[in-house]
This record gives C-alpha cells, sequence and structure tokens, in this order.
C-alpha cells in the first residue's frame, strides 16, 4: 500500500512536470499603471482697477453693460464691434474669448456674450487692434500646432471678463483710435 502511494505521487509528479514542459505556465501578465499627474486647476485672475490695467499692460473684453446695439450689430468703445448682425435685444452675460493667429505672437481677439433669448447665436465683438499671444489663467490652446493657425479659449465660470485678460501687441497700440478703451 505505501508503495501505491509513493507510485502515485511520483507518477502525479512526472505528469505535471511533463504537461509543465509541453505546456509552460502562463506569466501572469501585471498592468503597472502610469501615473497621470492631475492637471493643475487654473485659477481666475482677480479683477484689476484701471491703473492696475494700465500699470501691467492687461486688458478685457467690454464689459455686458458697456455694450451698445445699433440696428441689427452690437459694438462698444472704439475700437469693438460686430461685423455680424444679432437677433439679441439685450446682453445677459459675457461667456468667453477666443485669440486667433496664423501661427505667431499676435493674433486678433473675439468676444463672446450671452443674450437674454437663449435660442440666439453669441453675440461676437472684435477689434482690430493685435493682441499679444495669451499666456494668463485660463487661457488654453484648442488648435493643434500643425494646424495653419492657433486658437486659444477662455470660458470663464463665472461670466467674469476679468477671467479672460489679454495685452495689446506693442506694435498695434501707438495710434490712439487703435487703443482698447480704459474700462471702469
Amino acid at each position: 500500500m505505501l508503495y501505491a502511494i509513493f507510485l502515485t505521487i511520483i507518477l502525479l509528479t512526472e505528469q505535471s512536470f511533463a504537461m509543465s514542459f509541453f505546456f509552460p505556465p502562463e506569466k501572469p501578465k501585471i498592468k503597472i499603471p502610469v501615473y497621470t499627474p492631475p492637471k493643475p486647476k487654473r485659477q481666475p485672475m482677480a479683477c484689476l482697477s484701471k491703473n492696475e490695467m494700465i500699470n501691467r499692460g492687461i486688458f478685457y473684453c467690454p464689459r455686458p453693460n458697456e455694450l451698445v446695439k445699433k440696428g441689427m450689430k452690437w459694438s462698444a468703445k472704439d475700437p469693438w464691434k460686430a461685423y455680424s448682425e444679432s437677433f439679441v435685444d439685450r446682453i445677459d452675460r459675457f461667456t468667453g474669448a477666443q485669440w486667433s493667429s496664423p501661427l505667431g505672437a499676435m493674433g486678433r481677439l473675439i468676444c463672446f456674450y450671452e443674450g437674454m433669448q437663449k435660442d440666439t447665436f453669441p453675440v461676437k465683438i472684435t477689434t482690430t487692434v493685435l493682441i499679444s499671444k495669451p499666456t494668463l489663467p485660463l487661457w488654453e490652446i484648442a488648435s493643434k500646432p500643425s494646424d495653419s493657425t492657433m486658437i486659444y479659449n477662455c470660458v470663464t465660470p463665472r461670466g467674469e471678463v476679468c477671467d479672460c485678460p489679454f495685452s495689446i501687441s506693442k506694435t498695434s497700440a501707438s495710434p490712439e483710435k487703435n487703443e482698447i478703451p480704459e474700462q471702469s
């Protein structure tokens, strides 16, 4: 009987050895997670006073209460104006801005506003003043560098024009008419 038990153990051992020789056990596939650091939370800047804006060279889109509708087009103090007509009768809030450039450091800025009527297109006003590429908080790149135009977007979480600050290009700030108006 002892011999039968011993023989069974040897046969089982040989069988498992033979099985492992012809069918090697698979190595467990261990997935090591790749650490992805959390995206830093970019906080909006505090609103600057008129003097601080001038001293720092930081400006904002016009506030919603500064927009005026003439006919079917919205505008603000020169040089801000709309090139497209709008059915919006009253501006509700500022929603953000977009800067675009043909892969340069200077470009154009469009400010977006939402009207009281929710089923209308946003009101867009722009300026002919050249704006430097935005680098301050809340501005994020929206186009790939391989595209022909570089685009940055700023979406305000609070509806404040202060959330989307920008700087005027030194080359376009010289003529008085093209300067961004001081804001109160």
